[in-house]
């Protein structure tokens, strides 16, 4: 189940997958060892041959975790530009352009609180955030919003607590002490989040 996590990252075409030969064996081989890390890191190896609708909730919202991790698309949200099918050329024209104005120097990130943010219903975010507010990630963001401001973006610059969502769920997660999650952000780039 994880490793449909991996699906999106497969470059070799479906006949040679289906034939488990040459570049797509190894391919497979290599995606398989990337899964079985996180699925020893969700400590979920004694529940590997168990369809996951007939687990606890509790280790089903771990294989959902895992299949995000798979995706290998985790990031940290700084700034919301809107919610669009396809989004408008201008508004992603003037966030390259505000893009482009911000140089900053590679920062430590930690996230030591897990939650859930409100949402619609059955679409809560569950996420990691900082407890300290992770004053060099918030100053990144001011240097953001600065940018966005100065390239017509001002509507879109307002107070946005950095996190990163792991998972949508329909339950509601108190705030929770986890064990730091810290590691060096070198780069910060736009991504259309779906």
């Amino acid at each position: 189940n994880i490793m449909t996590g991996r699906n999106l990252r497969i470059k070799s075409n479906l006949f040679m997958q289906a034939l488990r030969v040459g570049p797509a064996a190894r391919e497979e081989a290599q995606h398989r060892e990337f899964v079985e890390h996180i699925i020893d890191f969700l400590e979920i190896q004694a529940h590997r041959k168990t369809p996951v609708g007939q687990l606890p909730y509790g280790l089903q919202k771990r294989v959902d975790l895992g299949r995000a991790l798979a995706m290998d698309r985790l990031h940290v949200t700084l700034c919301h530009l809107g919610d669009y099918v396809g989004c408008p050329d201008v508004v992603v024209a003037r966030a390259c352009e505000a893009a482009a104005q911000v140089k900053t120097p590679a920062i430590d990130i930690t996230f030591d609180r897990a939650l859930s943010f409100a949402g619609r219903e059955r679409n809560r975010p569950f996420v990691l955030r900082s407890s300290e507010g992770a004053p060099e990630v918030q100053a990144l963001q001011r240097e953001i919003g600065s940018a966005m401001a100065q390239s017509g973006l001002r509507k879109f610059v307002r107070p946005y607590t950095p996190h990163m969502t792991l998972l949508y769920d329909s339950n509601d997660i108190s705030e929770q002490p986890i064990e730091p999650v810290t590691w060096t952000c070198t780069e910060f780039r736009l991504i259309h989040s779906m």
